[in-house]
């Protein structure tokens, strides 16, 4: 039996790691982006629970939205504003640990 879904991958630097949460954070800060941050959580490997909490707000503030593209994005760009300004802020303060491997 060959299982070939188990591999082996290059590790992530801390700042790769960042980026790609810094990332998925700014997806979700758009309009029905919601499968597509799920879809990049996947392919990335990362979750952070901490950001989640951000993240979920962001996507039950939309599931409440009507009107056009355009409306929903504005009053979503405007409820992102009440949460923390600077992306290390909406992730884990685990991220901001330093050390040897940090």
């Amino acid at each position: 039996m060959h299982l070939t879904f188990l591999q082996f991958n290059q590790p992530r630097s801390k700042d790769e790691s960042l980026a790609h949460l810094k990332s998925i954070f700014q997806q979700a800060t758009t309009v029905s982006s919601k499968t597509r941050v799920k879809q990049m959580k996947t392919n990335t490997g990362l979750k952070d629970t901490f950001q989640d909490y951000f993240t979920d707000r962001i996507f039950e503030f939309t599931s409440k939205l009507r009107g056009s593209a355009r409306d929903k994005q504005a009053a979503l760009d405007k409820m992102v504003k009440q949460l923390p300004q600077d992306s290390k802020d909406t992730m884990s303060p685990v991220w901001r640990i330093r050390g040897k491997y940090a």
